[in-house]
């Protein structure tokens, strides 16, 4: 007899097959068995199992039919019934029967061993089990589901496309209803261990924002269609299905839509959104406020710093944060803010194209404030050159960008920090220390003298400015409307002939010198006989226009072809005429 095929997976089956076809225990080889094919009633012999009592069944000792390997049975051949041999009986698609006492005969294929080791999902028969397929099926137009393909998701969610027989859906999945996590209180100053709900509140923020950007008609984004609750807990969300295409897409054009949009949707209640929604798996606050750097400081940054002191006690970070939150204004002024409707979280893995290469973007933490913010993410988003000049030809770009650049990451590294771990800590920790240098100074003259301080406001008109704690002075207030009276110590404007910026090295007051790069950047750098001769950050605000300068060439104004024509080879050492 031709020694039996091995395979390497077992099988389980329950009672006898029908038909021709009968499964029977053999004992190969003397050891393989425990016996013929009569000694059981079943594919295998009874074993013994020990079950406790439990709700709907009894406990005790019962007999119960174990898996064999499927080198361990063979097949009857159906014409004499004698064992057949020498067949890999899992993989043949037309069986016959092989051996010296075999018929060849076909032998029928049992269902059992080509069925999926889970039925395929029946979408009319469990309808009120399964809210997705019966809004595709009823109100989504479709009359047969044909396919349903998962997609990658991320992290938190599960993603399937839903074929159906009137087009796709895109379906994203929450099965853990719940996440327990450490957040601080509405107030700020309180931390409590609270349950965050990331399923429904999650998807219907993704919704509101998706449906807020689709309605500007500026930039392509899925359209949502339906949220709602699992029956085994957890939510879904459905939406258009977007079929991408094979190429990241035109800078361009994605920075020039991303500005229409800013442009299209501005909020008259003010910054914030209409619900609270998540940032990842984050919760971000919303709450309207009528003032940016009140609202970015408290539900942006602050926040951030908390979970941040909670979750990893860390003082150092939380500390110096919310002394740079408290001092956010030299950084603002001059500048125009309004609530644009914001994507709020975009990043590479959010933007995308369609078929026709126009630029997508997916999964929003939307809220309405400063356009500037929705670059946050530019670090790993990969805008060029192209994405801005685009940009700011819709959205103009205001006085100090570049240096607001870094605050708006910071909070997105704070995220990252809380979310991931400490790998995102120092580059946080840096850009609140570079901000705090770059804000504090040392008076040399007056009362204060030898103190240092960070700078809250700037008076052109007047030279001065304000130092934080620094120069008080006491002040007789009214009782008012919203406020009491009394006598107060407030701060009191200093010239800036009485303050010094400090060498980021040394941290003594210095005086200010320039050099040029090898890019040919201008920068300032410390100078004098202590200074370091470091790069000393500058702060723009001590040098911007209040108001942008005219875009719009006067009749008075130079032609920009004679103001950019070459004059002098500084290295020739000629000019014009001779050039």
């Amino acid at each position: 007899m031709d020694e039996p095929h091995h395979c390497s997976c077992s099988k389980t089956f329950e009672g006898r097959t029908t038909g021709q076809l009968e499964a029977v225990l053999m004992e190969l080889l003397n050891t393989k068995g425990r016996g013929s094919a009569e000694d059981g009633k079943g594919l295998y012999f009874p074993v013994k199992k020990h079950i406790e009592q439990g709700q709907g069944h009894e406990g005790g000792i019962f007999s119960i039919e174990a898996p064999l390997h499927i080198s361990n049975v063979q097949v009857l051949d159906p014409d004499n019934g004698h064992v057949r041999s020498g067949m890999n009986i899992w993989k043949m698609e037309a069986r016959v029967s092989r051996g010296l006492a075999a018929s060849g005969a076909i032998i029928p294929r049992p269902e059992i061993l080509k069925e999926r080791r889970k039925p395929r999902p029946s979408f009319v028969a469990s309808l009120g089990d399964d809210p997705i397929s019966e809004w595709i099926l009823t109100e989504g137009k479709a009359t047969q589901i044909t396919r349903i393909s998962p997609i990658g998701g991320g992290c938190i969610n599960q993603a399937n496309r839903y074929v159906t027989d009137s087009g796709s859906f895109f379906v994203k999945t929450n099965r853990h209803d719940k996440v327990e996590m450490r957040v601080p209180s509405c107030s700020l100053s309180l931390t409590m261990k609270a349950v965050i709900t990331i399923g429904p509140s999650m998807f219907e923020g993704e919704a509101l924002g998706l449906n807020a950007m689709y309605a500007t008609q500026s930039i392509r984004v899925p359209k949502p269609y339906k949220v709602g609750p699992l029956p085994t807990g957890g939510s879904y969300i459905i939406m258009e299905f977007i079929e991408f295409g094979s190429s990241r897409g035109n800078q361009s054009v994605l920075g020039r839509k991303l500005a229409e949009m800013h442009k299209t949707a501005k909020s008259s209640k003010g910054f914030g959104f209409n619900v609270d929604n998540t940032i990842g798996s984050t919760p971000q606050i919303n709450n309207w406020c009528s003032d940016w750097l009140e609202f970015f400081a408290d539900y942006r940054l602050g926040y951030q710093l908390k979970l941040a002191l909670d979750q990893y006690r860390d003082s150092t970070i939380y500390e110096k944060g919310q002394k740079l939150a408290k001092n956010l204004q030299p950084l603002f002024e001059g500048v125009v803010i309004e609530p644009c409707l914001l994507h709020g979280d975009l990043w590479s893995g959010n933007i995308s194209t369609d078929s026709n290469g126009d630029p997508v973007i997916l999964d929003p933490a939307c809220y309405y404030g400063h356009n500037e913010a929705e670059f946050g993410m530019s670090w790993c988003a990969g805008f060029g050159g192209s994405f801005y000049s685009s940009y700011f030809e819709v959205m103009p770009k205001q006085p100090g960008f570049e240096r607001r650049r870094d605050l708006y990451m910071l909070y997105h590294y704070l995220n990252h920090y809380n979310l991931f771990g400490s790998g995102y800590r120092s580059s946080a920790l840096s850009i609140i220390e570079d901000y705090l240098r770059m804000l504090k100074v040392m008076i040399i003259r007056g009362k204060d003298k030898g103190e240092t301080g960070l700078i809250k406001r700037v008076i052109r008109s007047q030279n001065r400015v304000i130092v934080e704690g620094k120069n008080l002075v006491k002040k007789h207030i009214k009782q008012g409307q919203g406020h009491e009276g009394g006598i107060f110590s407030i701060e009191a404007p200093l010239h800036v002939s009485n303050v010094q910026v400090l060498d980021p090295v040394t941290g003594k007051p210095c005086k200010t010198g320039y050099k040029y790069l090898e890019d040919g950047t201008k920068v300032r750098v410390s100078r004098g006989l202590a200074a370091s001769g470091a790069v000393i950050p500058r702060p723009e605000i001590l040098k911007e226009r209040r108001k942008p300068r005219p875009s719009f060439v006067g009749p008075k104004d130079t032609p920009v072809e004679l103001v950019l024509e070459k004059t002098y080879d500084a290295k020739a050492g000629i000019g014009m005429p001779d050039l």
